[in-house]
């Protein structure tokens, strides 16, 4: 009988197992609102101004984000709770990366981890406190080679 079975037989400890995993997932729908509203922020004084969308696909493969140029360029975004980041946790990214082919430019998943970490040609792993420095680098690299668009 593994932990989680015999968890079952007891309900303190089965409610409490209920109680964490809705407290995970509040943590990230908290952080997602929070991602979302500063990228509106940074495309808000972006001179291309990228549109935002979610991303999903029939599968079930999805990206909390995805910034597209006018050139259909694309950054995706993954939102993670926790502090560790693994390979699977950019099955979405990896995904949209397929899809797009040269318009991908790269795949950020932001974490509760304390360090950036590269997971493979254009996918990286970065601290959510990093958030600011990371939507000002890639929103002004969408604007890369692109002329500036007159703001009335």
């Amino acid at each position: 009988m593994t932990a989680v079975q015999r968890a079952a037989h007891f309900p303190a400890v089965n409610d409490a197992l209920r109680q964490r995993a809705a407290l995970v997932r509040a943590a990230v729908f908290q952080r997602e609102d929070f991602v979302f509203a500063e990228l509106r922020k940074a495309i808000s004084w972006s001179r291309t101004r990228p549109r935002l969308f979610h991303y999903r696909t029939r599968s079930g493969g999805e990206v909390d984000f995805m910034l597209e140029d006018a050139a259909g360029r694309c950054v995706g975004i993954e939102v993670k709770a926790g502090a560790s980041a693994g390979g699977r946790d950019f099955r979405g990214l990896r995904e949209l990366g397929e899809t797009l082919g040269e318009r991908f430019l790269y795949g950020l998943l932001l974490y509760a981890g304390r360090e950036p970490v590269p997971f493979g040609k254009k996918l990286h792993a970065v601290p959510l406190e990093n958030l600011w420095t990371v939507a000002a680098e890639h929103v002004s690299g969408l604007e890369d080679g692109m002329e500036a668009e007159e703001t009335p």
